[in-house]
């Protein structure tokens, strides 16, 4: 799997900047597997949609500003996506484009916040480490 995979064009104006006044309002996308037909819902009619035998899974993890966007020591544009914190100073990453993203590569998030590729993992990640000026 590869980060390009979840890319898709989504118009800035279909983007919600606000949670709905009333939670329950809030729109949720459908699918009806029969005829493969997509549909527009509001959320307070989800629980009419399950069924006996239906299972919920619940994603209750927090989610925090992960995304960093740099330049190489080539110019080259770099986007970063935190995943999981392996050490003070380092992290497992999705990055762009992580192919030529190899190890030793310095990338630069701005002037106080710089770091280096450490390594490409089997499954796609990378691991970059963090140098902080103060």
């Amino acid at each position: 799997m590869k980060l390009s995979d979840f890319d898709y064009y989504l118009p800035d104006q279909l983007i919600a900047q606000h949670p709905a006044a009333k939670r329950e309002a809030s729109r949720m996308l459908t699918v009806d597997r029969a005829t493969q037909a997509f549909g527009d819902d509001e959320f307070a009619k989800f629980p009419h949609r399950l069924r006996q035998g239906d299972v919920m899974v619940l994603n209750n993890t927090k989610v925090f500003p992960a995304r960093l966007l740099g330049v190489s020591d080539t110019g080259a544009k770099v986007e970063i996506f935190l995943v999981n914190k392996l050490d003070d100073v380092s992290w497992r990453a999705l990055a762009r484009p992580a192919r030529r993203l190899k190890a030793g590569k310095r990338i630069s998030f701005g002037n106080e916040l710089k770091g280096v590729i450490t390594r490409h993992t089997s499954d796609g990640h990378v691991e970059i480490s963090f140098d902080f000026d103060d």
